[in-house]
């Protein structure tokens, strides 16, 4: 679902503040609660069905209302502050159009496959609407993955196009393009004792202050998304877990089938894993996981090219991020994960990584220069 190159400007700063948080003209729905997502608390107005961690008491970060508009949800978009537009006649684009609306009260973002949302103009409140055949289930895909992953940004966060699992204590994050086997790998992880920390997209943030200090991994979505044949390879039959939903067949799994554990709410992140290569025609053939370091100018592509949501970026956030990156590169070690093709050889992964997260352990451990 790759988007083409639709045109592409930078919107300005956002302007102050007008609309106010509590809009009594925002129409209301459903039942109200509150999630701990990606380390955000997202409070959710309306029917959300989804396997997400509930969170404690407090303000929520973030106020999501599923099947609402916000009062200026007719304003047409600012000329001057579009973020994306693309061809209406393009099929092949996953965003319509995003932008600030024309009273800067917030943002608008039309996904081409008919959901919308809009963004309160200080980032802690969504609205969303969708169209048929798209279900809430869809909607919810984009609320948690694109939307979330923005709002995230707004909280100098970094969202990773990746999986992760928890094990003994340390995070390990599987980052890939589409179809490269994050989840599957995952997944393994899991049946092997690991604990689900996100599937997909995954929120990392500094713990300590400053670029010497922890990344933390933080807990995401609570399921694996798998095609059949990582299920039937897992469990023996695809049939014993749901699809996602109505409009796409890829399987939603609840790490209790595997007999994972309970995940943290975060972790510090030990290592970062690239995929993509094993799986390319002509790519050597591997018996074994191999891990091979990455670094420099390598290993800052990599991350680059697997962050989420940049289209939303202006010059100054993009920027943040690619400091952020950095700043990642100097504590967290990256590897390319060059995985044996075939599902056979899946039960050979997670003994492999843990190896492979001890032994970046014992090299924190190393005085700098040693």
């Amino acid at each position: 679902m790759g988007p083409t190159t639709p045109k592409l400007t930078v919107g300005r700063e956002p302007r102050p503040p007008v609309a106010r948080r509590s809009d009594p003209r925002a129409r209301l729905i459903g039942a109200i609660r509150t999630y701990l997502v990606h380390g955000l608390k997202l409070q959710v107005v309306g029917d959300l069905p989804v396997k997400l961690a509930a969170a404690s008491g407090g303000q929520p970060d973030v106020t999501a209302r599923v099947r609402a508009r916000p009062a200026w949800h007719a304003e047409p978009l600012d000329p001057d502050r579009i973020l994306r537009e693309s061809d209406p006649a393009d099929a092949n684009v996953n965003v319509r159009d995003a932008g600030w609306v024309s009273s800067g009260f917030g943002l608008r973002i039309r996904f081409a496959e008919g959901a919308t949302f809009w963004i309160s103009s200080v980032f802690d409140e969504v609205w969303l609407e969708y169209d048929a055949p798209l279900t809430v289930v869809d909607a919810a895909h984009f609320l948690l993955e694109p939307v979330l992953a923005f709002l995230l940004r707004c909280r100098r966060t970094l969202v990773l196009h990746a999986s992760a699992v928890e094990m003994d204590g340390r995070a390990v994050a599987f980052v890939g393009p589409v179809g490269a086997g994050k989840s599957t790998i995952a997944a393994a992880c899991v049946a092997a004792g690991a604990a689900l920390l996100s599937d997909d997209v995954l929120a990392i943030r500094l713990e300590g202050g400053d670029s010497s200090g922890q990344w933390h991994a933080h807990r995401g979505i609570g399921a694996i998304r798998l095609w059949d044949d990582g299920v039937r390879t897992l469990l023996g039959d695809p049939d014993l877990v749901p699809p996602f939903s109505e409009t796409w067949s890829k399987r939603v799994l609840d790490p209790v089938l595997l007999g994972g554990p309970a995940a943290p709410a975060e972790a510090p992140l030990a290592l970062i894993c690239v995929l993509g290569a094993s799986q390319a025609a002509g790519s050597p053939l591997v018996d074994a996981p191999r891990f091979e370091p990455l670094r420099g100018s390598a290993a800052f592509r990599a991350l680059v090219t697997n962050t989420v949501a940049s289209f939303l970026h202006d010059d100054k956030r993009r920027s943040e991020e690619l400091q952020q990156l950095a700043q990642v590169l100097e504590v967290v070690p990256v590897v390319r994960f060059t995985a044996p093709r075939g599902l056979g050889k899946l039960g050979s992964m997670p003994a492999a990584i843990s190896t492979a997260i001890a032994a970046a352990a014992a090299a924190e451990r190393e005085p700098r220069g040693a």
